[in-house]
């Protein structure tokens, strides 16, 4: 890929001068931040989208793999898919025979034709490698599931079976978007190894920085319209950014420092030719020094780190960890909350005591957490007349002429 850019259809330039190399047998990664056109890069040299300027070469035959796998048609069934990844021949030939089929009660002969054409391109050599793709990936025979619609798959299994097709291919150089997405931690792994054992070209999109480091041998950043090559792994990745970022800074930096003298020269100048015709020719000439270093100077283009700020908003966090109100125990406060930091609170648990004689007669609760080192006692009252107790605390009472309330402590602290 040399000096390839391409506009939105509205015209907006997304990349502009891209270019860098894939060698015979590397593992390059393709990364950047969301929305800079990794997946156009994908799109452009697989000839789905065509560039407005630059050329683009590859040597070999090429398979791709898309971000979305399946999920895009709700009609597409697992047979389509593996059609999908396999030779521009057979899908001409798979699309011959599904027209075939819709008619081989009127036209018998040319669903004969159709099913010599299938087996001529290699169809049936296809649905044996497909059965086994099927059985790594999902566990099934291809001819159980060749009719099941995609979409009644899992997202894992879906990639699964496309990146068992594309790997196990007779293509020289795949290209996969994001292959790491939906995988479970078994999947990844499987990738990891596949990537790493595969003969194969592989230029890969992935924000996965564990599957970036075991595989990728070269990685490509997408950034500021441009793309920049790190020749080396991943594990080295964030030195070799943090260098190239310095050098874009200072660059910026010399560019803006330079077109301010000149501005501030053109500046100068117009004023004193305000005062008198002398200074006229000088003014030109500043005038044409600022053009010429526009048009030779492209203004570098400042990159911005890309920085995520999350901020989870809530009510209360697991400080309050019981909250005990309008109860009809009788054992139990009319309302109970502990405080701040008693972490065994919502272990606790109320039980009575047995019962001791109290000098105002009433009948005395015990209350008790299970991880307590104390207890609080206190008389309770049951009076005919129902009322609010007037004060109790530890186990104490200021007055017993109505009702009385336990307090209850938990893990030395108090339940009030």
């Amino acid at each position: 890929m040399s000096h390839v850019g391409w506009r939105r259809p509205g015209g907006a330039e997304l990349l502009d001068d891209v270019g860098f190399s894939v060698g015979n047998g590397e593992k390059v990664a393709l990364v950047g931040a969301n929305g800079v056109g990794k997946t156009t890069l994908l799109r452009l040299i697989s000839g789905e989208a065509t560039p407005t300027c630059g050329t683009i070469s590859i040597d070999g035959r090429l398979g791709v793999m898309r971000q979305l796998v399946g999920t895009t048609n709700d009609t597409m069934t697992a047979r389509d898919l593996m059609v999908s990844l396999a030779s521009k021949q057979l899908q001409l030939a798979a699309a011959r025979l599904s027209s075939a089929e819709a008619d081989a009660v009127d036209q018998p002969m040319r669903y004969a034709h159709a099913l010599a054409e299938w087996g001529d391109a290699g169809g049936y050599d296809a649905e044996v490698f497909w059965d086994t793709c099927a059985t790594r990936a999902v566990g099934l025979a291809f001819f159980e599931i060749a009719d099941r619609a995609l979409r009644t798959f899992s997202g894992g299994e879906q990639k699964r079976l496309a990146l068992e097709a594309l790997l196990r291919s007779d293509f020289d150089v795949l290209m996969l978007d994001e292959p790491d997405n939906f995988l479970d931690v078994a999947g990844k792994r499987w990738l990891e190894d596949e990537l790493r054992r595969t003969p194969k070209t592989v230029l890969f999109v992935s924000h996965d920085r564990e599957l970036l480091a075991v595989t990728a041998t070269k990685v490509v950043t997408v950034e500021a319209k441009g793309a920049w090559t790190h020749g080396a792994g991943f594990a080295s990745y964030h030195d070799a950014r943090n260098a190239h970022l310095a050098r874009s800074e200072h660059n910026l930096t010399v560019y803006e420092q330079e077109r301010s003298k000149l501005e501030q020269l053109v500046a100068e100048m117009r004023r004193r030719a305000k005062i008198s015709e002398v200074f006229a020719p000088r003014l030109k000439a500043a005038e044409s020094r600022l053009r010429q270093f526009d048009e030779k100077n492209d203004k570098p283009t400042e990159v911005r780190e890309q920085r995520i700020d999350i901020h989870l908003g809530g009510e209360r966090t697991g400080q309050r960890a019981v909250a005990i109100e309008s109860s009809n125990c009788t054992a139990s406060p009319t309302r109970s909350r502990p405080r701040s930091g008693t972490a065994n609170a919502s272990r606790s648990s109320v039980r009575t005591a047995p019962a001791r004689a109290t000098s105002c007669g009433c009948s005395p609760v015990t209350t008790r957490c299970r991880t307590a080192a104390r207890f609080a006692s206190a008389p309770v009252c049951a009076p005919a007349t129902s009322a609010r107790p007037t004060s109790i605390r530890s186990g104490t009472t200021t007055g017993c002429s109505t009702s009385c309330m336990a307090t209850m402590s938990c893990a030395g602290r108090r339940w009030a």
